[in-house]
């Protein structure tokens, strides 16, 4: 054939070539415009599943939020009822979140060491060590195999939650893991998210998520949602407990105790480094019970969240505001890299949530740790400074207003993103107003500006020895004089 062509006249051979080039730039554009399309259906089906975790977040957010409120307010309701009834919402809620054939529920009793399920959300795959004997009895019977389960306790050694336990962290079970790791099964188990759950900063209890629809397995997607919904039930069951504690001691001292333990409990670890960016918190209350708050978010895997921010009031009602800030933060920041949106997506649960006459003050940004590009947003709340390079530390402000106040319309307006582009070696400083309305013996504020030097003679340190630097000269200039407001402070260094 070949040869034929080229003894044929040149333009046969031309229009030869044309036809071929043709159909192989039709055959380029359909495998383009099928990736496109894969693509596409790939970002959908994705926006949809993000969508349809936070509402699911959200949806046993509300419900334990009306529960903590109802115990809160009414002495006369059973503390065991209502976290009966929260964790029958809890596994019913993650078995349709999560397209699962079960999830359970477990108690964990640390000294002795035992797990005991409390409740569970279809047939459990059991992976405990069953008897034959009491297997056969139970086998196939779901409420059988849930009774034994409520009244059996299981040394936690031998079942494969250990690890998720003593490291305080999700393990996910791939279908190799489960082969290799889980000694006992009673019926097929292909994939399993163990989720440890902390009340009063222990691990309480333990969310076990098994057999993803389809035979699939749990993703990283997976994890986060497991993470944020594990955060709610975690805050709740502290409330809950830290109620029950004030009902049991007389004074008011002993609530302030009992609720600052829970809160400190509440905060996350003062350091964060991901990537190119590093951070370091330093957090101090004027009373046991502040109102401040902060949190490093891991938004997705290429970006950083750093929020900062201020509940007005101080005691009981500031903890379980800034408790629910904590909590619908982790549900709303997954995989959204506006924070003006986020803060927007905030204020239209925490309006719903928050006493009259409370709010909240808050800036956020996102860093991308690769690019070391930064987003900001805040509402109501203190500008951040920032050393860039070599020249005077700036102040950086944008609009907004406070939160749970407006309505999100209103709300939404007065918010905006502004981006900064970050270099190795710049630190930028966040804070709340504690810091610079602290008053000297002449009652004179300590002030932006003193902040702002206090930055530029740090700016070459890591976050921990700037913020170490910072607190001094406070310390410092207030010379003994009492702490009238809580003092927050995160430094973020571009390593």
């Amino acid at each position: 054939m070949w040869q034929h062509l080229k003894e044929a006249e040149p333009i046969v051979w031309l229009f030869f070539t044309a036809a071929l080039l043709a159909l192989l730039f039709a055959l380029y554009a359909f495998v383009k415009a099928w990736r496109y399309k894969r693509a596409a259906r790939e970002a959908e089906a994705h926006a949809d599943r993000t969508r349809e975790s936070q509402e699911s977040v959200m949806a046993l957010f509300n419900h334990v939020s009306q529960t903590v409120r109802s115990y809160f307010q009414d002495s006369n309701i059973n503390s065991g009822e209502l976290v009966e009834a929260l964790l029958k919402h809890f596994t019913e809620t993650a078995k349709k979140s999560f397209h699962c054939g079960c999830a359970s529920y477990f108690a964990y009793d640390k000294e002795q060491n035992e797990i005991k399920m409390l409740r569970s959300s279809g047939l459990f795959p059991s992976c405990l060590d069953i008897s034959e004997e009491k297997l056969k009895l139970i086998a196939g019977n779901e409420e059988k195999t849930e009774e034994f389960l409520k009244t059996t306790p299981f040394p936690l050694n031998v079942t494969p939650f250990a690890s998720a336990v003593d490291q305080k962290r999700i393990v996910n079970f791939g279908f190799k893991e489960c082969e290799a790791k889980v000694r006992y099964k009673v019926y097929a188990l292909w994939s399993m998210l163990v989720v440890p759950v902390r009340s009063r900063g222990e691990v309480s209890g333990i969310l076990v998520l098994a057999n993803k629809r389809g035979r699939s397995q749990f993703n990283l997607e997976d994890v986060e949602l497991a993470k944020s919904m594990a955060e709610v039930v975690s805050w709740t069951l502290n409330y809950l407990a830290m109620i029950a504690d004030i009902r049991e001691k007389a004074g008011v001292d002993s609530q302030l105790e009992t609720a600052a333990s829970i809160q400190n409990h509440l905060l996350p670890t003062s350091r964060a480094e991901m990537g190119s960016v590093e951070a370091e918190a330093l957090y101090k209350t004027a009373y046991r019970v502040g109102g401040d708050y902060f949190d490093f978010i891991r938004v997705d895997q290429d970006h950083l969240g750093i929020l900062v921010a201020d509940v007005s009031g101080k005691g009981i009602p500031a903890g379980l505001v800034m408790a629910s800030t904590r909590a619908l933060m982790s549900a709303l920041s997954q995989n959204v890299l506006s924070p003006a949106k986020l803060l927007t997506d905030l204020n239209t649960h925490l309006i719903q949530l928050i006493p009259e006459g409370m709010f909240v003050t808050a800036i956020y940004a996102i860093i991308d740790v690769k690019s070391a590009e930064m987003v900001c947003a805040k509402a109501g709340h203190e500008p951040f400074l920032a050393a860039f390079g070599g020249e005077e530390v700036k102040v950086c402000n944008s609009s907004g207003m406070v939160l749970g106040i407006l309505d999100s319309g209103v709300f939404g307006e007065s918010v905006e993103d502004v981006k900064y582009q970050l270099s190795k070696g710049d630190m930028v400083l966040f804070y709340t107003d504690g810091v610079v309305e602290a008053l000297n013996r002449r009652k004179e504020e300590f002030n932006r500006d003193r902040l702002a030097l206090a930055l530029d003679n740090a700016r070459n340190y890591g976050p921990f020895e700037a913020l170490q630097s910072i607190q001094g000269r406070l310390a410092k200039f207030t010379d003994g004089e009492p702490q009238y407001d809580d003092v927050t402070l995160v430094a973020v260094k571009i390593k």
